[in-house]
C-alpha cells in the first residue's frame, strides 16, 4: 500500500515537473488519467484508517505495558489480555532496505500505470520509456517521494515494535516469578501418603489357607 501511495504522489510530481503548473490540472483530467481522482480517495481512506489502526495497537501495548510492570512492582497480576495485539514484535526492515523497496515497488507500477495509458489511448507501448528522454528525472523524483513513504512507515513500524518488545521482555519476567512462586510453594507442602485396606493389606492376606501340621517324628 505505501509503494502504491508513492506511486500515485510521484506520478503527479512527475506530470506537474514535466507539464508544469499551467497544464498540469488538464494533463490530470484526461481520459487516460481518469483514475487519478477515485485512486486518490481510496488512497486517503485506506492511510487514515492505517493510521487510526496503528495509534490503537499502540494504546493498547502501552496499556497492558502499563498493567505488567503494576505487576512486577506488586500490584494486581493482569488477567485480561487486550484482544487483537500481538506482543510479538518481530523482525523489521532497517530504514535503507524498507526506501529501496519501495523505490523499486514504486517504479515498476509507475511502468505499468504508463503502459497501461498508452494501451487505454491506443497508443503503443512506451515499455522504458517513461524512464527516459523527458521523464529522465523520473527516478530520481520517486527516489524522493520513496524516502518520505519510507520514513513514516519505518518511524510507525519502529513505534510499534519497541512497545512490543517492552511487553514481551515484561511477560517473561513476570513468568519466571509466578514460576518460581510455583517451586516455592510446592516445595514447602509435604506429601502424606494414604493406602487404603486393599493397598495396605491386599485381598491375597485373607484368602491365604491355614498353615499345615507340623509333621509328627
Amino acid at each position: 500500500m505505501a509503494a502504491l501511495a508513492g506511486t500515485w504522489i510521484g506520478h503527479l510530481l512527475e506530470y506537474l515537473r514535466v507539464w508544469g503548473p499551467a497544464e498540469f490540472p488538464s494533463s490530470v483530467i484526461r481520459s487516460a488519467h481518469a483514475y487519478f481522482g477515485p485512486i486518490g480517495i481510496v488512497l486517503v481512506v485506506v492511510g487514515a484508517v492505517a493510521i487510526h489502526a496503528s495509534a490503537g495497537v499502540a494504546r493498547r501495548l502501552r496499556m497492558r505495558s502499563g498493567r505488567l510492570r503494576a505487576a512486577l512492582l506488586g500490584g494486581p497480576v493482569p488477567v485480561e489480555a487486550d484482544r487483537g495485539v500481538d506482543a510479538g514484535g518481530g523482525r523489521s526492515l532497517s530504514l535503507p532496505a524498507l526506501w529501496a523497496a519501495l523505490w523499486v515497488g514504486q517504479l515498476l507500477l509507475y511502468l505499468v500505470q504508463e503502459n497501461l495509458e498508452a494501451h487505454a489511448a491506443g497508443l503503443r507501448a512506451p515499455v522504458l520509456a517513461p524512464l527516459t528522454g523527458v521523464h529522465a528525472w523520473a527516478p530520481v523524483l520517486h527516489l524522493g517521494v520513496a524516502l518520505t513513504m519510507a520514513a513514516v512507515v519505518w518511524l510507525n513500524r519502529r513505534r510499534i515494535t519497541a512497545l512490543a518488545a517492552v511487553v514481551e521482555q515484561a511477560e517473561r519476567c513476570l513468568a519466571r516469578r509466578l514460576h518460581r512462586c510455583g517451586a516455592i510453594l510446592s516445595a514447602g507442602v509435604t506429601r502424606v501418603r494414604v493406602c487404603t485396606p486393599r493397598q495396605r493389606f491386599g485381598f491375597s492376606l485373607w484368602t491365604r489357607p491355614p498353615p499345615a501340621p507340623a509333621p509328627v517324628i
